[in-house]
């Protein structure tokens, strides 16, 4: 081997040595510091790639743990406002059957029904106030399809609440849906959640839209639309009670006219039933249960609404301007309500009574002591009938009522004619539009008056019925869906409460279920994630034992090529020898 001084090969060989091992040296320290055996994509780029997925997976497994811990809080809460639910609908039984003896005066059930009305009340404010963290629990919010209040007064519409708890969005894998009922007392039906009725003393607001508003300190009654049959629509937020009509196609009164249908007059008039509930709440509906419409207005200036009333009164008018060989017609109205035309054996009505009149523009009149009354207006407005009905004194006697007339269509007329007998006359809307004018072998036709109060109930869900009520005028009253202070109130309640009882129970059930069900979600994920997480270490994490091997290698390795090196830096000392 040459001596030489300008290159150390021995010298260069040690210090590459040198740093590779101290390299290495470097890592196990950092593996051993750090616990991590990947700490840079250098280390393992694959490793590393399924290291983070893994890492995400299992924290979002975690987040669903907690998801479904959250869950579980949410549904107590609900459950242990239900508990008091039980308590007060428990109460609630107690009164009643407390109000269903006979030994109570309806004076003391009155007293009992306070507290009862006070339960319920209870009951509604603990739904509409319970919540978590901001969400509605039991006033239909999370009822899918129910309608309910926000806290703005709008009403919306419930649905089901997602509990999300996995890394993806499978709906039978990653979540499911928890739904909680409506259960005010109104929903449970035992409530006091009331329809509030008002005939605004404030004077008619503009019909529109084929509906009728009761409405105006007169009385008046005003439908916009020619077929009488109705389905209610909503009780308005400012009060008002509004009747959806079935309206039909109005011809232009300009063009040709043509006798139509018959003019019937007829003291009960059917309609259907509501589907939407009140404005400003969640669960009172107005029922119109396929019953008749009668209407009537009393002496102190109310109507009078009655479920199952009795059979409509027959007034027959006293005289008649339409002859038939020098014999009055006049016309009738039995207890079906069934319209019919008759000839008096005179010049006048056999039976002495109020004389009911349609004049030449439409009105319909009533005599009452030899004053006209006018009951009903028939004028015609965008091509469309409007009928009202006005109480202008309040002399009427309570049986004194209005009478209905009903159409199929106004095109452009209709004939006034006997039941099976020939035509009386013509009603024809004039060309101007404004009034109706009868045509014809007479210019009025005198008929009666039936009982014309209508048919009505409150549709909780139960299976009571408001079975009548007054309506002052320009006042607002409240009817409530369930009371004991009548011993048949009582009784009812009692079946009501057990419905209710059921009802609640059923909510609870359902709650029961959930949470265990999140029980069983969460030990499932918790599993999930603690097996992710030990696949994750092994990739991840150093194995200390086998890295301190290494390091103790490495920590040897360094130390000799240290040692050569300094070795071979020594060498060309020897080449100094010779020259010297």
């Amino acid at each position: 081997m040459s001596l030489i001084i300008n290159n150390n090969s021995m010298a260069n060989t040690a210090a590459r040595n040198l740093n590779s091992a101290y390299s290495d040296l470097t890592k196990s320290t950092e593996r051993l510091s750090s616990g991590m055996r990947i700490n840079s994509a250098a280390d393992d780029a694959a490793g590393l790639a399924v290291r983070e997925m893994m890492r995400a997976e299992v924290t979002t497994l975690n987040q669903g743990v907690r998801n479904a811990n959250d869950a579980i809080s949410m549904i107590q809460t609900a459950d242990g406002a239900l508990s008091v639910i039980d308590e007060k609908l428990i109460r609630m039984n107690e009164l009643a059957e407390q109000a269903a003896t006979g030994t109570y005066t309806d004076e003391q059930r009155a007293i009992i029904d306070q507290e009862y009305q006070t339960m319920a009340d209870e009951i509604t404010r603990i739904s509409d106030s319970t919540d978590f963290n901001g969400q509605s629990l039991l006033n239909g919010a999370l009822q899918e399809g129910a309608e309910y209040e926000d806290a703005n007064g709008n009403t919306q519409t419930g649905q089901s609440m997602n509990i999300h708890f996995g890394s993806g969005n499978d709906a039978d894998e990653d979540k499911y849906s928890i739904e909680l009922e409506n259960v005010s007392a109104s929903a449970l039906g035992v409530g006091n959640d009331s329809l509030d009725y008002k005939i605004n003393d404030d004077g008619l607001a503009t019909t529109q839209d084929g509906k009728a508003i009761y409405e105006n300190e007169s009385g008046e009654i005003y439908i916009d639309g020619s077929d009488p049959t109705m389905d209610a629509s909503k009780i308005a937020a400012e009060g008002y009670t509004q009747v959806q009509l079935k309206e039909k196609v109005v011809a232009d009164p300009a063009s040709e006219q043509t006798a139509k249908d018959d003019l019937v007059a007829r003291g009960e008039t059917t309609i259907g039933t509501a589907q939407t509930a009140a404005a400003g709440g969640t669960t009172t509906a107005i029922t119109f249960d396929g019953a008749s419409l009668n209407t009537s207005i009393d002496a102190d200036g109310k109507l009078t609404y009655d479920v199952g009333g009795t059979a409509n009164t027959t007034i027959e008018a006293d005289t008649s301007n339409l002859l038939v060989d020098g014999k009055a017609m006049y016309a009738t109205i039995d207890a079906d309500g069934t319209v019919s035309v008759k000839q008096s054996s005179s010049a006048t009505v056999p039976t002495a009574g109020y004389a009911v009149q349609v004049s030449s523009t439409g009105d319909l009149t009533v005599n009452v002591g030899g004053d006209d009354k006018k009951l009903l207006t028939s004028t015609a407005s965008d091509g469309s009938a409007q009928y009202y009905v006005e109480d202008e004194s309040t002399d009427i006697p309570s049986d004194a009522t209005a009478m209905n007339i009903a159409q199929d269509a106004v095109e452009q007329g209709f004939e006034v004619a006997e039941d099976g007998g020939a035509k009386l006359g013509s009603v024809v809307v004039q060309d101007n539009g404004t009034n109706y004018a009868l045509t014809g072998t007479g210019t009025a036709l005198t008929g009666t008056v039936a009982d014309t109060s209508f048919d009505m109930r409150v549709d909780m869900v139960s299976d009571d019925k408001v079975t009548s009520f007054e309506q002052e005028l320009g006042k607002t009253d409240e009817y409530a869906g369930s009371s004991i202070a009548t011993q048949e109130g009582a009784e009812a309640a009692l079946a009501a409460i057990e419905k209710a009882i059921e009802m609640k129970d059923k909510n609870r059930a359902n709650l029961g279920a959930y949470e265990n069900r999140l029980e069983a979600t969460i030990s499932n994920l918790e599993i999930q994630g603690e097996n992710l997480s030990a696949a994750e270490s092994r990739i991840s994490d150093v194995d200390v034992a086998t890295e301190m091997t290494e390091y103790t290698l490495r920590q040897t390795i360094s130390s000799a090529a240290t040692s050569m090196l300094a070795q071979a830096n020594s060498l060309p000392q020897n080449a100094l020898k010779l020259i010297g």
